[in-house]
């Protein structure tokens, strides 16, 4: 195994023999990362004939690892990566493309498989979508792994900041479109965010639309009102209008500012107090 995929030993009997019985093997590791922008990560090591998934590797630096539930969740996300949910197995199948036109001052790059297409159409309320956006801030080494528009999905299990990670059928009918994988619908979570939005909420900016909080008002937040405590989207903590979605921050011009409910408090919805946890930044790299 070459790249990431090298630091793990392949057990002897596991190269001669085989692993029976099993569609995907996944070496893990709990080895300190060295910094926050890599706590966790996960890699496709090989893949068969066909280009489905065959070897992973993931590492968890434990320090990170705070809180259970939210753990679990960082962990199918990671898991999501390496049986597929990346650039290199997406073109392959040809599920990325860019939109025809532009939206919100670009052409944004999109996963626009058949089912994927229906999926976002249903979950948005919007007839017109052509796909499900993916994340385009940042630099090469974050645009290089897949996640979708934080924007758009700020909730979902595949967002580039693991918050409430819902698994919606948004990710689930990506692999159901790579060919390879059935999907149990009966697991796909809820989500609020975005669900029966629109096609202004896909296509304005939040700069450009009035009376943004109360148009959205499970979404986004007034920044007149800073200090009263509300509920997070995801409905699972409290916080305040503090917090900002950022699109196409290296630019004066076309910058697009979403204010939103931070989660960066000592409250969580279930507890009576406790430190604060906020989002961290994961990635995944690609083979």
């Amino acid at each position: 195994m070459n790249g990431p995929c090298s630091h793990f030993k392949v057990p002897t009997r596991h190269k001669s023999d085989g692993v029976p019985n099993a569609d995907f093997i996944i070496y893990a590791a709990a080895m300190p990362s060295g910094t926050d922008s890599r706590a966790v990560w996960a890699a496709t090591c090989n893949t068969l004939t066909d280009l489905r998934p065959y070897i992973g590797a993931m590492n968890f630096d434990l320090k990170c690892m705070t809180d259970t539930a939210w753990s679990v969740r960082v962990a199918a996300h990671e898991i999501a990566h390496a049986l597929g949910f990346s650039k290199d197995s997406m073109v392959e199948k040809s599920l990325v493309k860019k939109r025809e036109r532009s939206v919100r001052g670009t052409h944004r790059r999109m996963v626009a498989g058949k089912h994927v297409q229906e999926k976002a159409k249903a979950h948005f309320g919007c007839d017109s979508l052509e796909g499900m956006e993916l994340e385009d801030e940042d630099g090469p080494r974050e645009k290089a792994i897949l996640h979708w528009k934080g924007r758009h999905a700020r909730d979902e299990l595949m967002a580039p900041a693991i918050g409430a990670g819902y698994y919606t059928a948004l990710t689930m009918v990506v692999f159901a479109d790579m060919g390879y994988y059935r999907v149990n619908w009966r697991m796909a979570e809820p989500m609020s965010w975005g669900h029966r939005s629109g096609c202004d909420f896909l296509e304005k900016k939040c700069n450009t639309t009035d009376n943004l909080a109360a148009k959205y008002p499970h979404m986004f937040c007034d920044a007149k009102d800073t200090e009263t405590l509300r509920c997070t989207s995801d409905r699972r903590h409290v916080g305040t209008c503090t917090a900002s979605i950022v699109e196409d921050k290296g630019s004066l011009v076309d910058k697009d500012v979403c204010l939103v409910v931070s989660n960066f408090t000592k409250y969580r919805l279930g507890q009576r107090t406790g430190r604060a946890r906020t989002k961290m930044w994961i990635i995944s790299v690609g083979r």
